[in-house]
C-alpha cells in the first residue's frame, strides 16, 4: 500500500512502477518485525542543494523541505538517506521498482533488538520484480542474508557511476533470476556478520563489472565462494591482491559456468572443464553457453586475460 506513509512493509501489493528519487530519506516507523519505510524525495537541489542538507532537522535549500528532527523525534528514529530501509527483513516478490538514493538502495539491519524482544535476522529476500539502481553506496545490503532467486535487477551504468559496492550481505545467496551489477569499489561482497560470510551461486545469471585497475575486486568473500550452478560473469583487475574473484577461503565451482575477466583462480570439481577463450578486450562480446547465447559488454574496460569454467559446453 502506498498512501501518506509511502511503502508499507505489511504484507500489501503494489501494482504499477515504484519510483523512489535520488536524496530521498528513509525512516523506520516502529522497531516492531514488520517495519513501515516512509519516503519523502525531493527534486535536483532540493536537500541541501545537492548534498542532503535537511536530514537533521534544517532547511534544505532549493525548495527540497525540511527534514525530521533526531533531537525532536519521539520515536528516536535513526535518519538515513536509504530508498527502502527495516530494521529486521525485506521481501519482495514483484513489481517494478527505480531507485535513486544517496545511500544504499534497499537495507535490512540486524543492530538493534526489536520492541518484542526478538533479535532482527536483517535479511533480504527477493523472488521477483524488476530494479533499476542507482546509489552512492550500496545498490542491496544484507546485514544478515541477501538471497535472490528471481527477477531482474540492473545495479549502476558504465559511465558516470556512483554506486559503491552492488550486492553486499553477510551471506549471499543467487539461486536464480538476472542481476547485472556495476560499481566503483567490490560488485558482490560478503562481509562479516554473525556467519560465516559465504557467496553460493546455484543458478540465475549474474554479471558483474567493476574498474580494471585499482583496489577492488568483482566478488569479493570473507569467508568462501561455492557455484553449483548459473551463469556468472565477473571482471576485475588482472592482479593478485584485486581481481576478478576472491575469497579468504574456498572457492569452488562444482557447476554452472564461471566467466571470469582479469586476475582469478578457483577449485573445480570433476564435472567442470576449463576452456581457452578470449573475452577480456573491450566492446560486446558474445558466448554460447550450452546451447544458450549470451551477449555482454565490458564496455571501455580491457581486463588482461579471460578464464572460463564450465560443466557445460562453451563457444
Amino acid at each position: 500500500m502506498i498512501d501518506e506513509n509511502g511503502i508499507d512493509s505489511k504484507g500489501n501489493d503494489v501494482s504499477g512502477t515504484i519510483t523512489i528519487n535520488i536524496y530521498t530519506y528513509s525512516y523506520a516507523s516502529s522497531k516492531l518485525n514488520t517495519v513501515q519505510t516512509v519516503i519523502q524525495s525531493a527534486g535536483p537541489g532540493g536537500f541541501g542543494g545537492g548534498m542532503p542538507g535537511g536530514f537533521n532537522g534544517g532547511m534544505g535549500q532549493g525548495g527540497g523541505g525540511q527534514g525530521p528532527s533526531e533531537d525532536g523525534n519521539t520515536d528516536k528514529l535513526d535518519i538515513s538517506a536509504k530508498g527502502i530501509k527495516a530494521d529486521n527483513e525485506i521481501t519482495i516478490s514483484g513489481g517494478t521498482f527505480v531507485i535513486s538514493a544517496y545511500d544504499d538502495a534497499i537495507h535490512a539491519n540486524n543492530d538493534e533488538e526489536l520492541e518484542n524482544s526478538e533479535t532482527p535476522l536483517g535479511n533480504v529476500t527477493i523472488t521477483g520484480g524488476t530494479f533499476t539502481i542507482m546509489t552512492h553506496d550500496d545498490g542491496i545490503h544484507a546485514d544478515g542474508t541477501l538471497e535472490i532467486t528471481d527477477g531482474e535487477i540492473t545495479i549502476g551504468t558504465l559511465t558516470n557511476n556512483t554506486v559503491y559496492e552492488g550486492l553486499e550481505g553477510n551471506v549471499i545467496n543467487f539461486k536464480g533470476g538476472k542481476a547485472v551489477v556495476i560499481a566503483k569499489d567490490d560488485g558482490v561482497n560478503a562481509t562479516s556478520g554473525s556467519k560465516t560470510p559465504a557467496i553460493n551461486v546455484s543458478g540465475g545469471l549474474l554479471d558483474v563489472t567493476v574498474p580494471s585497475s585499482g583496489d577492488v575486486d568483482g566478488i569479493d568473500s570473507n569467508g568462501t565462494y561455492t557455484q553449483t550452478g548459473g551463469v556468472v560473469i565477473t571482471r576485475g583487475p588482472n592482479s593478485e591482491m584485486s581481481a576478478a574473484i576472491d575469497a579468504d577461503s574456498t572457492k569452488v565451482i562444482y557447476g554452472g559456468t564461471l566467466i571470469i575477466l582479469g586476475y582469478g583462480s578457483i577449485q573445480r570439481g570433476s564435472g567442470v572443464s576449463l576452456y581457452s577463450m578470449s573475452l577480456h578486450s573491450s566492446g560486446s562480446k558474445t558466448v554460447n553457453i550450452g546451447g544458450t547465447s549470451y551477449s555482454f559488454t565490458n564496455g571501455n574496460y580491457s581486463y588482461g586475460r579471460t578464464t572460463v569454467y564450465s560443466s557445460v559446453a562453451v563457444s
